[in-house]
């Protein structure tokens, strides 16, 4: 999907303009020499013998490499033959490497990893450096990505200079909840540093089409723009929801490759549906990618029942629960009260017959056999 051409500047050109007339996208890389290619040659005989002058050791860090890395003959070939970045990138993968930093002004090998690594689970990719922003601000978010993705990082050492301390959590006594994270390695996906992120979960099978059936074709388009916008928020690393305009193209926004793929990741999971790696660009604003969720869910018009059906059973497995000295008249209110609601409703459409069962007096099993003949159970 992404390929560097290098040589002669009328061949390249050659190439890029054949690509780009097929509706792909080229740009030109700004380097002083055509790297990797057969303009290199000249030089080899030179740089050899260069290389061959120097002293050589195993390297303390791994390295992977093809060929052996103390042999001169290797560092000749890096400068002549082709990258092979994607060989790389899964070959660490093979050898159980499961997160990625990037080390570097930007994170261009990160979102060209992505590409690689796209169907690849339980694979973190981290840019340590970002175009357009704030250095220190992106090396903190990067460590603390590292750190989320299961990594060590040495937290006294990072917090020597600034004379941080210890202290106890503040706790919460009146609600019986937990908020320590229980593993240090999330579920899986790819994931950038940013201020913020959400949880690695799998997302609930058609949780957002049941919540979009129950609202009206507005709320639903409003719905799904806030959803877009606020994972762009995230992604950006923004506070509010107004810096990210709906009609304002992504890249004046500032989004990178890096970024689309963050965007497209976040927005798969909380959908559950499977987007285009190229979203953003097929897509360019936050409204264009609203309405391509929403061609992308295809809410069936039965939806609304699955989802007051999938409402019901969730009833009937608190409803025996219940005291019956104390609530079952309360709740059996409840319940009569809201399916005179629906028949009234509905009466016009579909006129319904009175319930001949006493509410106040009915067992639980009649309660959820009377609401599951009237709402249409089978």
């Amino acid at each position: 999907t992404s390929v560097v051409v290098s040589g002669e500047s009328e061949a390249v050109e050659a190439v890029a303009g054949h690509f780009t007339s097929l509706g792909r996208k080229s740009s030109r890389l700004k380097v002083s020499h055509a790297f990797h290619s057969p303009l290199m040659e000249p030089m080899l005989d030179d740089f050899r013998a260069v290389a061959e002058s120097l002293s050589y050791s195993v390297p303390v860090l791994p390295v992977v490499a093809v060929g052996e890395v103390t042999d001169p003959e290797y560092w000749v070939r890096h400068v002549r033959d082709a990258v092979r970045f994607k060989d790389g990138v899964e070959r660490l993968v093979g050898e159980g490497v499961t997160r990625f930093v990037e080390v570097g002004p930007d994170g261009v090998l990160t979102g060209l990893a992505q590409g690689v690594l796209e169907d690849v689970e339980s694979v973190h990719l981290i840019a340590s450096q970002r175009r357009h922003r704030v250095e220190a601000e992106t090396l903190v978010a990067a460590v603390a990505g590292f750190h989320c993705a299961g990594g060590g990082v040495d937290w006294e050492a990072f917090y020597a200079p600034s004379g941080a301390r210890r202290v106890e959590l503040p706790t919460y006594a009146f609600r019986k909840r937990r908020y320590w994270v229980e593993s240090g390695l999330r579920a899986g996906g790819v994931v950038q540093a940013a201020p913020s992120a959400e949880p690695e979960t799998p997302p609930s099978d058609g949780l957002l089409r049941k919540r979009l059936a129950l609202l009206t074709e507005g709320e639903r388009d409003r719905e799904l723009l806030r959803l877009v916008r606020e994972h762009a928020v995230g992604v950006l690393g923004h506070e509010t929801i107004d810096e990210v305009e709906a009609d304002r193209a992504f890249m004046e926004l500032g989004f990178d490759s890096v970024a689309a793929g963050e965007l497209r990741r976040r927005l798969s999971h909380a959908a559950g549906v499977d987007l285009p790696a190229t979203l953003i660009f097929d897509y360019p604003t936050s409204r264009a990618v609203a309405e391509h969720l929403r061609v992308s869910l295809d809410t069936v018009s039965d939806s609304a029942a699955d989802t007051v059906l999938g409402e019901i059973d969730r009833l009937d497995g608190v409803l025996g629960s219940l005291d019956p000295a104390t609530d079952h008249a309360r709740v059996a209110a409840r319940l009569e009260a809201l399916w005179r609601r629906w028949q009234d409703t509905h009466a016009a459409a579909e006129p319904v017959s009175e319930p001949a069962q006493d509410l106040d007096v009915a067992s639980d099993d009649e309660l959820f056999s009377l609401l599951d003949g009237e709402l249409g159970s089978s």
